[in-house]
């Protein structure tokens, strides 16, 4: 499978932070005024995807809830870190390049 942009930018976000952590936030349900708010949900499949693909590993989830007005917003707060790969053997040969003997 190959990684998509989003995919390749939380892996940068977690791979360039200090702690070696990265951060996914997901929001939903209903604004001050009852409008529908929904965000976050690209970056929460593409951080799924990784974990599937064993790219990454998530290390706590938080969630919370925010009353406003009578509505509701929840918040899902995903920390996740990148895991380090080797290449295959395959990658390692074709780095060396063929063997003129």
């Amino acid at each position: 499978m190959k990684i998509n942009k989003t995919m390749q930018a939380l892996l940068d976000r977690a791979q360039s932070s200090p702690r070696g952590v990265g951060v996914v936030q997901v929001t939903w349900g209903r604004g001050p005024q009852g409008g529908q708010t929904r965000h976050g949900y690209r970056e929460s499949d593409a951080l799924h995807k990784l974990v599937e693909l064993g790219l990454a590993e998530i290390v706590k989830t938080y969630t919370s809830t925010i009353p406003n007005s009578g509505h509701t917003t929840w918040v899902c707060d995903k920390t996740y870190r990148a895991i380090p790969t080797m290449p295959s053997d395959d990658d390692y040969l074709a780095a060396l390049g063929p063997c003129n003997k």
